[in-house]
């Protein structure tokens, strides 16, 4: 295998879908988004990598796997259901709610893990861009609903 096709081989393998929420902060210090087919998500994916955003930055799930994962989350004593745990306590606005429903009539949902403050529109404008939707910027604290161009500012 020459070295241009293994890397776009390693490209394929960035992309696909994953199994179980990252270990990290997770949610928070992510913007969210859902995504209706895995061409748009793969597309965004492909543009946040063109971006500098790593693997470790991207984690992508298809809805079932997202709805699995939560399930799971609920019936473990791990650090992911830990995350879960604060993905549902810590926010009062029913964001969880809206990504499962979405999990659940099979769409995408695309995490990326924000570093940087000023990342924040970035990322949106990438996602947008691919056709993202319910854009959501979570952290400890904060929860930002970025699909609503009136919230599009100096993020």
């Amino acid at each position: 295998m020459n070295d241009s096709n293994r890397q776009s081989k390693d490209e394929q393998l960035d992309v696909s879908p994953q199994q179980e929420f990252p270990g990290d902060s997770y949610p928070h210090k992510y913007v969210h988004s859902v995504f209706v087919n895995e061409q748009d998500a793969t597309q965004a994916i492909q543009a946040l990598r063109a971006a500098g955003y790593t693997p470790d930055d991207i984690h992508f799930m298809a809805g079932q796997d997202f709805v699995q994962a939560a399930a799971q989350g609920d019936r473990q004593e791990n650090n992911l259901s830990q995350s879960l745990f604060h993905f549902i306590s810590s926010l009062q606005y029913d964001v969880t709610d809206a990504y499962l429903k979405e999990a659940r009539r099979g769409h995408y949902i695309l995490s990326v893990r924000i570093s940087r403050h000023d990342q924040i529109a970035e990322v949106r404008d990438i996602l947008a861009l691919h056709h993202g939707e319910l854009l959501q910027y979570v952290d400890a604290w904060t929860r930002a609903d970025l699909s609503d161009s009136s919230s599009h500012g100096d993020w």
